[in-house]
């Protein structure tokens, strides 16, 4: 039984895939810096910032996370931490206003020093709860989730441009195979399929270095895709088209 007063917490997950259509489509929301996410060993720390374009002040709860590579949308929960913190935790901010978080390295021999690592920086906007009385008041806390990547000494300098051509694709029933033979992380702006293009929630993975990926898609024969990979500001490069017989 609801009770007066109660507060019914709905929790909704978005992905932030950090295109920017993805900003230019909602006028009243938060705005984030777009980038990508990239830590390379031996710097002091990373800043991610979000701006509140509401009217309302919203307090952010800010943590690192595990990512599931394969779907890259779900979160994996292990007892270990992540070896990346994110600084300040709790952080209130009001209408207008932009704040910058940091996120620093405490350090780990297990990552691997010839490719790039994931995690997921997640902040969790709650919203003021308003004084007035009512039966039943409804808070929506969303979760904005933020790839970060590890990029040890030796991939130091790398550009995306440089090792798109790393890539490359089969066809396996309704699967897309897209092969990564570069030591980073590549993500997609779009993948068309005979012109049509893939859900936004397959662009979600990203295809890990030295690895797989695959992007599901409907239809049955397959004449051509074509494809954009996103670069360091997460703008799209030139299109790229790959024909099948």
């Amino acid at each position: 039984m609801i009770t007066k007063n109660k507060i019914i917490y709905l929790f909704i997950s978005i992905m932030a895939l950090c295109y920017s259509q993805v900003i230019q489509a909602t006028e009243n929301a938060f705005q984030f810096s777009l980038q990508r996410m990239t830590y390379n060993e031996g710097s002091k720390s990373i800043s991610l910032g979000l701006r509140n374009n509401e009217n309302s002040p919203y307090l952010v709860q800010a943590g690192m996370k595990w990512l599931d590579e394969s779907s890259g949308i779900q979160l994996i929960d292990k007892k270990e931490n992540t070896p990346f913190i994110i600084t300040p935790l709790l952080e209130k901010i009001e209408p207008a206003e932009y704040y910058d978080w940091l996120i620093k390295f405490t350090g780990s021999d297990t990552l691997p020093t010839d490719r790039e690592s994931v995690y997921i920086a997640q902040f969790r906007l709650i919203p003021s709860t308003s004084a007035e009385k009512v039966d039943v008041q409804v808070n929506v806390i969303r979760a904005l989730n933020f790839k970060v990547y590890y990029r040890p000494k030796a991939l130091n300098g790398i550009k995306i441009e440089s090792v798109e051509n790393k890539l490359s694709f089969s066809i396996s029933e309704n699967k897309l195979i897209a092969k990564n033979d570069s030591p980073i992380y590549l993500a997609f702006n779009s993948i068309k399929v005979n012109e049509k293009e893939i859900e936004l929630q397959e662009l979600s993975k990203n295809v890990p270095p030295f690895g797989t990926q695959e992007y599901f898609f409907s239809g049955e024969h397959v004449n051509k895709i074509s494809w954009q990979i996103l670069d360091e500001y997460l703008f799209p490069l030139d299109e790229k088209t790959k024909k099948f017989k």
